[in-house]
């Protein structure tokens, strides 16, 4: 259709909506197809010590502005097997 110039002319808007669309779709439709086939996770180490502190510092800046305090405490270099 939009190799016809009559068409082109008439129902340009339309054709230029309904490609758009299509392309939409098409990127839905790979994107749902590459989760469908998402590699299976592999084992990884994860550092515990380095994540409590994480969690630590994001759950203190969310309570610091209420005036509750928040403290962790962990021995350095604990590692845990987990899925990547």
């Amino acid at each position: 259709m939009r190799e016809d110039p009559a068409l082109a002319r008439s129902h340009g808007e339309d054709l230029a909506f309904i490609a758009g669309e299509a392309d939409r779709l098409d990127g839905s439709v790979r994107q749902l197809l590459g989760f469908a086939r998402q590699k299976p996770p592999l084992d990884e180490e994860v550092d515990l010590s380095a994540l409590l502190e994480s969690a630590a510092a994001a759950v203190t800046r969310q309570t610091e502005k209420d005036g509750v305090g928040v403290s962790a405490q962990a021995e350095p270099g604990i590692v845990a097997l987990g899925r990547g």
